[in-house]
């Protein structure tokens, strides 16, 4: 069974550690290891961006360009 932060145990031996003050670290940590597997997404997406780069089946543009495509060049 699946718990969320902040809610008792069902079983004693549970309860008998179960600490309420201690929810708002475990959902820190969760929030944290999921804040790190979005990094390692982006990591994996431009490690494979610029595999295919590399490959030359992909054009890069140069930031001034990108920046005037925009509207961005003031």
């Amino acid at each position: 069974m699946i718990r969320h932060a902040g809610e008792p145990p069902d079983d004693t031996e549970g309860l008998a550690h179960w600490n309420p003050l201690h929810a708002p670290a475990a959902a820190t940590r969760r929030q944290a290891i999921q804040e790190h597997l979005d990094d390692l997404e982006d990591l994996h997406i431009a490690e494979q961006r610029l595999i295919v780069h590399r490959a030359g089946e992909s054009a890069a543009m140069p930031l001034h360009e990108v920046m005037k495509r925009y509207g961005m060049d003031d």
